[in-house]
């Protein structure tokens, strides 16, 4: 049983599954050179994903959301350290606000009670290795936080 909030389920999804293999149209977006202020050019370049995990969400398709959802937010987690972000902006990180924006969606379906239990294992896995990464002990981006008003 894991423990998420105050409720206890059981996992659907195979912890073993790594949700960390992140697709090539992805890391694609991090390609950007020079890095702008508040990496609004990565923001852009992450908008048409955002936009197709909004859309599998309005389609049910809520395993598939959830799954690009975390490897979206890791391959962001990753980059903030390896290509430092941490040095372009001053209050606001664009990508994060974006990635702020995809939780409120899900937060919606998940208070419609219209939200499958193996999509909610694979966020609450993705927040546990979330909650691993450099940029989020050390920097809090990603904000994760956000990410309990999930349960």
């Amino acid at each position: 049983m894991q423990k998420a909030g105050t409720k206890q389920y059981e996992m659907m999804v195979d912890p073993k599954d790594k949700l960390n293999a992140i697709p090539d149209f992805i890391e694609n977006i991090f390609q950007v050179t020079p890095l702008d202020n508040d990496c609004e050019s990565i923001a852009m370049a992450m908008e048409p994903v955002c936009n197709n995990i909004a859309e599998l969400l309005d389609a049910g398709c809520h395993e598939q959301a959830a799954r690009l959802f975390i490897q979206l937010t890791l391959a962001t987690a990753k980059h903030f350290m390896s290509d430092e972000h941490w040095a372009c902006f001053d209050d606001n990180y664009t990508p994060d606000y974006l990635l702020g924006g995809l939780v409120e969606q899900f937060r919606r379906k998940i208070m419609e009670n219209d939200f499958s239990k193996n999509a909610m294992d694979i966020l609450w896995l993705g927040k546990q290795e979330l909650a691993g990464m450099e940029s989020v002990r050390e920097y809090g981006y990603p904000c994760i936080d956000l990410y309990d008003m999930f349960w």
